[in-house]
């Protein structure tokens, strides 16, 4: 019974990750073509860095949160980092990746073809109660 419970929720988590894609790309697209946001950003699933790994992350799949970037030119590294830290400071999206089993957070850009990354472990402010 054990072994089923796990396809049933390998399922439900891969279910789940499309659903954030799906959300993310919905809502960036929503504010681009509402003027809200000068840069169109495109979520996927990429393969995360290794070294970034944690408990939960996902073992099969692809563990990279990536973000591409395309604003009609080479975006600066200053840039990406902003939009890797608008992402990271929030809480409940860093902590769904987290559980999700994304280990790394990627922002490319489409133009220049770099790419900035960060450890999501970092960024999720577990287990401070228990200190």
């Amino acid at each position: 019974m054990a072994f089923w419970n796990r396809i049933i929720n390998w399922f439900k988590d891969l279910s789940a990750r499309d659903r954030l894609i799906n959300d993310f790309n919905r809502s960036a697209r929503d504010s681009f073509t509402g003027l809200s946001v000068s840069t169109l950003l495109e979520a996927m699933t990429k393969k995360g860095d290794p070294s970034y790994s944690h408990e939960c992350s996902s073992i099969l799949l692809r563990t990279g949160f990536c973000i591409r970037a395309t604003a009609g030119r080479a975006l600066t590294k200053e840039e990406m980092l902003y939009i890797g830290t608008v992402i990271l400071s929030n809480q409940l999206l860093t902590r769904r990746l987290f559980v999700l089993g994304y280990d790394t957070l990627m922002v490319e850009d489409i133009v220049g073809e770099k790419r900035v990354k960060w450890a999501i472990k970092n960024f999720t402010n577990i287990g401070f109660m228990l200190r």
